[in-house]
């Protein structure tokens, strides 16, 4: 699946992956060109998930330029 955007939700709201709130349901969710329902991860804490979705973001914006490269 090729991922179109990253985005960390939190309660269902989309949060900024840089200033996520102390609580709430955080959720990473991938949107993806070929498919019509996003992939969804849950993480008990919104802090954890805005960490992998930082990482996660900086590792997909390095892997993008070679992919169109090739």
């Amino acid at each position: 699946a090729e991922v179109q955007a990253l985005r960390l939700l939190v309660n269902q709201q989309s949060i900024a992956l840089e200033s996520p709130p102390p609580k709430g349901k955080a959720v990473l969710e991938f949107v993806c060109r070929d498919r019509a329902v996003p992939i969804q991860i849950p993480f008990t804490e919104s802090q954890l998930a805005a960490q992998w979705g930082q990482f996660l973001q900086g590792e997909w914006q390095r892997l993008r330029p070679q992919a169109i490269d090739q």
